[in-house]
């Protein structure tokens, strides 16, 4: 069908044009709307708040896009390059495995460490090596995680990740479950980042866990 249609908008083009429809074989191309969502998935764009503001373009309340959190890490933290290890190499290649995976089923991945391990900058770096940026929004910690879960579909978004920082261990089992029942068959994806666990505190169930320490630790 969609050779069918390049021919004939190669003939309309060629009549327009007062040229001859064999000079513009094969070049009129006839794309579908999964090749467009494909397209856009793996180049994506985001406007700066004003532009969208003028466009009535509505934003995910309570959430940030990957580039607004890697700014803000910037400005909060700095953003060194990113250092790998073997176990860092290891939990990049399994939240990789689970974001890539075609099942349906929601996953949950449950980052933790102590501080200045570089836990958010994994969650980071795995995500845009594995998905891009088009389908990845960030909560900076687990309040405006779980805002964001009662509050939008985010979790019902086909292959979503949902990056959630900052997050207690206390919480993240809770905020597993809520992501869970939300998301349904969806496949998609929630990376909790937050404190190493305790003795005492377990770890979300059928969760996906990478404990980090330090690299001079590692």
């Amino acid at each position: 069908a969609s050779d069918k249609l390049a021919k004939e908008l190669t003939n309309i083009f060629a009549k327009r044009l007062s040229a001859e429809p064999k000079t513009l074989s094969g070049r009129v191309r006839v794309y579908d709307a999964n090749h467009l969502a494909g397209f856009c998935s793996w180049h994506p764009f985001h406007f700066d708040k004003f532009t969208e503001s003028k466009l009535g373009i509505d934003r995910l309340p309570h959430l940030f896009t990957l580039q607004e959190w890697e700014s803000q890490l910037q400005e909060q933290r700095g953003l060194p390059t990113f250092v790998s290890d073997s176990p860092r190499k290891d939990a990049i290649e399994g939240i990789s495995e689970l974001l890539s995976r075609s099942s349906g089923e929601p996953a949950v991945v449950w980052v933790n460490g102590p501080p200045g391990a570089g836990k958010s900058r994994l969650a980071q770096e795995a995500v845009k090596q594995a998905t891009g940026e088009s389908r990845t929004w960030v909560a900076q910690d687990s309040e405006q995680g779980r805002q964001a879960l009662q509050d939008t579909d985010v979790a019902k978004f086909t292959d979503a990740v949902l990056i959630i920082d900052e997050c207690p261990p206390d919480e993240a089992t809770n905020l597993a479950a809520t992501f869970r029942s939300r998301a349904g068959g969806t496949g998609a994806t929630v990376i909790l980042v937050g404190p190493r666990r305790t003795a005492e505190s377990a770890s979300p169930p059928q969760a996906k866990v990478f404990d980090l320490a330090p690299l001079d630790q590692a």
